[in-house]
C-alpha cells in the first residue's frame, strides 16, 4: 500500500476516469470505472518509483507521511498528553527508589 495521494477525476472529454498522483510527475492512469482507475494505479506507482530508482532521480516523499504532514492541533495536543504521560511515569519512579 502506498502513502501517496490519489486524485480520481471524471474526464467528460475521453468519457474515463482518471487517477494520478500529484507527487510523482506523470503518474496517472486511466479506467472506465472508478475501481478500475484505482487499480490501475497501484501497479503504476511502483513502476514510476522503479523506473526513477533505477535512473538515479530522486523519489519525493508521499504528501502524507508523519515527516511532512503538518501537526495542527491534535499534534499539539498529542504532544501535551505525552509530556504529562513521561512526567508522571519519572515522579512515580523517582517515588519508588526514594522509598
Amino acid at each position: 500500500m502506498h502513502l501517496y495521494s490519489i486524485h480520481i477525476t471524471w474526464s467528460e472529454e475521453d468519457q474515463c476516469f482518471t487517477a494520478a498522483v500529484p507527487e510523482l510527475v506523470g503518474c496517472s492512469v486511466v479506467g472506465s470505472t472508478h475501481e478500475a482507475a484505482l487499480a490501475a494505479i497501484h501497479p503504476a506507482i511502483d513502476a514510476w518509483v522503479e523506473s526513477a530508482h533505477a535512473a538515479g532521480h530522486p523519489i519525493p516523499e508521499p504528501e502524507g507521511t508523519a515527516s511532512t504532514r503538518k501537526k495542527g492541533r491534535g499534534g499539539r495536543r498529542q504532544e501535551r498528553i505525552e509530556k504529562r504521560r513521561r512526567q508522571r511515569e519519572e515522579s512515580r519512579r523517582q517515588r519508588r527508589e526514594s522509598d
